[in-house]
């Protein structure tokens, strides 16, 4: 389920996200639209971001531990953190800026999941 925020914006096309991805690459700051949220987004903004940073710190600590099964665990957690974020925002909405900084924050979240899956020999589905 979508947010409630008002009525349905235009929709975001495929031109658009590589528009998006150019300017993410050359100005990370695109993710400041995030923090101009309601406060239950945003918990759950902050708890997919604190999620995703400790990516490899949890890679190191499987290595060093010899405990490929902690990465599993991970990505179960960000796919879960993921889940929680996308059920309380809207993605696309009628702020460009915040509508770029949410769909970053599932692309970098596709990412750190592909490469959790992928130390551990896992194939991710591209669709569900």
């Amino acid at each position: 389920m979508q947010g409630t925020d008002g009525d349905k914006p235009a929709p975001f096309t495929a031109t658009d996200l590589d528009g998006f991805m150019a300017e993410y690459k050359s100005n990370p700051a695109v993710f400041q639209a995030l923090y101009d949220s309601d406060s239950e987004v945003l918990a759950h903004q902050k708890a997919l971001v604190t999620r995703l940073e400790s990516f490899p710190q949890e890679v190191l600590e499987a290595v060093e531990t010899r405990q490929p099964g902690r990465l599993a665990r991970y990505a179960f957690e960000l796919a879960n953190e993921l889940q929680k974020f996308y059920e309380v925002s809207r993605v696309i909405t009628d702020q460009l800026s915040v509508t770029k900084a949410r769909l970053g924050l599932i692309l970098a979240t596709k990412q750190v999941l592909s490469n959790a899956l992928g130390i551990i020999g896992v194939s991710a589905p591209e669709r569900m």
